[in-house]
């Protein structure tokens, strides 16, 4: 990301005073589906990362539903995070498209609504960045290892372009409607269900997992069209031989 944008995205996370205390269930429909995967999965020795996981609060539901106790969350503003719901995760500083992680380091990545966070200066920058995020989320995963993702995503690439364009707009010229969900510190560049799947193929990682649902949204943003088809993605991966590098 580039200065502008990048800056964006940690003003705006400093700003969240509800996302540093989030513990429990926040996606009723995905969360319980990540916790019996990994229980089928998963054994007190595995090491789970999490990146831009916040309050660490699914880090905390994996601990105590499944076992591990070697939880990282790499969070882009650690200052923001440095307390988190659970004393065993280890909060590390970096960002998605960079992980201070050796490759071959864990056996599970989770993120979860980063990916359209991630933006440059145009729509192509902007699903470069979200490509790369995946390629170095496959890095540090283990032969065999597994890539959880979450995220929003819009069925209408062209709305979603529009989007964009008029998120990045209202944050170049500081102005937020929150009536409209416009909020000047946030840029959005959402994927279609199939972007986001052909990203996590392209690193070799073989999809177990696929679930796509609609999200329902207040009445004001369905009527102005470009957001009335959000959705989230449930993409479970398991990264084959060959990824590390």
């Amino acid at each position: 990301m580039n200065q502008f944008t990048s800056g964006k995205v940690k003003t705006f996370f400093e700003e969240q005073d509800n996302y540093r205390d989030r513990k429990g269930m926040v996606h009723a429909e995905q969360d319980p589906v990540i916790l019996e995967f990994m229980a089928q999965h998963a054994d007190a020795s595995s090491i789970v990362l999490e990146v831009g996981g916040g309050s660490g609060y699914m880090l905390d539901l994996v601990n105590l539903h499944v076992g591990p106790n070697r939880l990282y969350n790499c969070e882009i503003v650690p200052g923001t995070y440095r307390v988190q719901v659970n004393p065993a995760i280890t909060l590390v500083g970096g960002d998605c498209l960079q992980l201070p992680f050796r490759s071959g380091f864990c056996d599970f990545v989770i993120i979860k609504n980063v990916l359209h966070h991630l933006v440059g200066g145009t729509r192509k920058q902007s699903k470069g960045l979200a490509l790369q995020a995946v390629n170095e989320l496959a890095r540090v995963l283990r032969p065999g290892g597994h890539l959880i993702i979450v995220e929003q995503h819009h069925r209408h690439r062209l709305f979603a372009d529009i989007a964009f364009w008029i998120t990045m707009l209202f944050a170049k010229v500081g102005v937020g409607v929150p009536s409209l969900g416009l909020n000047k510190n946030v840029i959005v560049s959402f994927l279609t269900p199939a972007e986001i799947e052909s990203y996590v193929r392209g690193t070799g990682t073989n999809i177990v997992v696929s679930d796509h649902a609609k999200v329902e949204i207040p009445f004001i943003y369905r009527v102005t069209i470009l957001l009335k088809d959000l959705g989230r993605s449930l993409i479970i991966g398991k990264v084959e031989g060959g990824n590390q590098s």
